[in-house]
């Protein structure tokens, strides 16, 4: 049984079912006198152990075929993206980014390849989130905007919400504002919800649009605990926006809230 090296994300196994098939592989891999084929059945074991969260048999599995084809392209290829995966949804970005970044060049013909597309825009949708996180808003834009153009890209109000997030930091917020925007109208942004509507406040206040800005940052506080957003530098922000309204007293109340206790 010789399963697709880069499974569908979306058509995911149930535990019972993963075990199955893990078993079935290892009959598989015991029978085939074939390396290559052997390779790719360890690539398969790989995805599924990681989707019983056993990292380290999964990785062992991972390296495993890539001793078995460590010359053939299409396994060469699997792991690069797979590996660059795994790092990734560990939380060590820094170590995904590099390898998946020389991936997009060590690969080019594969990765031009129609039905390898959806591989390039995995990449894609991982280098955008890393680039965001290590805060290098520069680089992220381009393949933020990128990831947004695709078809089939999940989490798109996440992704707008990020790239609002990075003009707002350059300092570009006519732009920022359209994305923000843009992120809230299409919802389910789940724990980015607060801080897109704290980024939108204080895109709103460097626009000079005072009172839109004080209604985003009054919704802040309002549910500062629900978005975990910190409420003194929210009361801050409130107490500069009604200061430019000229309302004094609001601006004064919440500088007094601001103040540590």
């Amino acid at each position: 049984m010789v399963l697709d090296k880069h499974p569908n994300r979306n058509s995911r196994p149930d535990p019972a079912t993963a075990e199955k098939m893990i078993q079935e592989i290892d009959r598989d891999i015991a029978r085939s006198p074939n390396t290559k084929e052997k390779a790719g059945l360890l690539l398969n074991r790989a995805n599924l152990l990681w989707l019983l969260n056993r990292a380290s048999e999964a990785k062992e599995s991972l390296q495993q075929a890539l001793d078995q084809a460590p010359t053939d392209p299409e396994t060469l290829f699997a792991f690069d993206h797979i590996m660059g995966s795994f790092l990734h949804q560990e939380g060590r970005l820094s170590e995904a980014y590099p390898l998946l970044t020389a991936a997009l060049s060590k690969h080019r013909k594969l990765l031009d390849l129609p039905d390898r597309r959806f591989v390039y825009e995995d990449i894609q949708r991982y280098r955008a989130t890393e680039l965001f996180a290590m805060g290098d808003c520069k680089d992220a834009v381009p393949v933020l905007e990128e990831v947004l153009s695709f078809e089939s890209t999940e989490h798109k109000s996440i992704f707008s919400a990020n790239l609002g997030n990075c003009y707002a930091r350059m300092n570009d917020y006519e732009r920022a504002r359209k994305y923000i925007l843009q992120a809230i109208d299409r919802g389910n942004l789940r724990e980015w919800e607060g801080l897109a509507h704290y980024d939108l406040g204080k895109t709103y206040a460097c626009l000079h649009l005072l009172q839109d800005s004080k209604r985003e940052f009054k919704l802040c506080a309002e549910r500062a605990v629900e978005y975990n957003l910190p409420l003194t530098d929210v009361y801050r922000w409130l107490s500069r926006v009604c200061k430019g309204l000229g309302e004094k007293s609001e601006s004064e109340h919440y500088a007094q809230l601001a103040r540590p206790c």
